[in-house]
């Protein structure tokens, strides 16, 4: 872990050449992992695979034991050690509380597997279940702002997810607090960022189409990845990390509804006409009790002008101002100057009809 902490603040102090060399070099996927930098490898003898936890796309999760201690190990699907791999060097360098931790690899001819700290389910998983899913909405801000912290510090590091949605976020419920606590009894999530897959790096404020962007869900991907998607004719750059804020604001809609897919799938039947919706601006009602500057927020989040969305930095600090406030106060009142709100907030109920986003 120091070792990871000197990279980093070494990292910070390169130039724009000197970080993009670096990832370049990580994302070498024919590299062995033993000549990647701060990758711990150990036998695979010594990872015995347990129950499945879970699986996607790219791999399979089961549970581990490793030095007295369970863990969960990722092993790629057939086909998938590209992206794998590419996962491995994303999270080679990255060392955050809300970002999932490598923990240690393993390699063997053409085998190779890593391991993680086990959660309990990934917030589908939490949202799908009614039960867990009531979460008040101290609760609620208090898991957008954990997810924030850690997209911003990994754009910090210039990389992108790509494919941030509540399917990629992991959670673990904590302890509840004792009587005297001023959460309690309410459990408290721990939220942490994961499948780094599709992560790419990414060099000042844009970053050239030609390098495959299109990667993500559509009902959370931003409009104008669509062209790509589509194979349409390409623009000249992309405001990268605004497609994350894009997808945040979509997964916060997620949290506030309680449900995984902020989106119901009978809209993507006709995929053309929805991604024409959403072109126009066209987006999902945000329920009725939801405070009027934390719907501003999400408003601009997913606006479709990526040069309007906020950066990070400006989500945690108003998502940050609001959880104190209703700590303080039990209520969110008007933010300070630094955070924008709309004059009017978005109304609706909690179905998943779209209305037609302020331009």
């Amino acid at each position: 872990m120091l070792n990871k902490f000197a990279f980093e603040a070494k990292f910070q102090a390169w130039s724009a050449m000197e970080k993009m060399k670096y990832h370049e070099r990580l994302h070498e996927v024919d590299n062995k992992l033993s000549q990647w930098p701060l990758v711990l490898l150990v036998p695979m003898q010594d990872l015995p695979k347990g129950i499945l936890l879970g699986e996607g796309s790219y791999g399979r999760v089961h549970e581990t034991n490793w030095l007295g201690e369970t863990y969960a190990m990722k092993t790629p699907r057939y086909g998938c050690m590209e992206v794998f791999k590419q996962e491995i060097a994303a999270l080679a360098s990255l060392h955050h509380p809300h970002i999932m931790c490598l923990v240690c690899c393993a390699e063997e001819e053409m085998e190779c597997l890593y391991i993680m700290e086990r959660m309990d389910k990934s917030l589908s998983g939490i949202l799908e279940d009614r039960k867990l899913s009531q979460m008040s909405l101290i609760q609620q801000v208090d898991l957008m702002l954990q997810i924030a912290e850690g997209m911003k510090y990994l754009h910090s590091m210039d990389l992108v997810h790509r494919d941030l949605k509540p399917g990629n976020i992991l959670v673990k419920c904590d302890k509840p607090g004792t009587e005297s606590s001023i959460l309690a009894p309410e459990p408290f999530w721990i939220a942490k960022i994961c499948n780094f897959g599709n992560t790419k790096a990414k060099m000042g404020s844009v970053f050239n189409t030609q390098q495959t962007i299109n990667i993500g869900t559509t009902m959370f991907m931003a409009p104008e990845l669509y062209a790509l998607e589509l194979g349409e004719e390409e623009p000249e750059i992309f405001h990268l990390k605004k497609t994350d804020v894009y997808s945040f604001g979509l997964l916060c809609l997620a949290v506030l509804i309680g449900e995984p897919t902020p989106i119901p799938y009978t809209e993507l039947i006709a995929l053309k006409t929805f991604k024409d919706g959403v072109r126009k601006g066209k987006r999902p009602k945000l329920p009725p009790n939801c405070p009027d500057q934390l719907s501003s927020l999400i408003q601009q989040c997913w606006d479709g002008n990526p040069d309007k969305r906020p950066d990070f930095h400006h989500i945690c600090t108003t998502l940050r101002y609001m959880k104190g406030l209703q700590l303080l106060t039990g209520m969110i009142i008007s933010p300070p100057h630094h955070v924008h709100s709309n004059e009017s907030s978005v109304s609706g109920d909690r179905c998943h009809p779209y209305h037609n986003s302020p331009t």
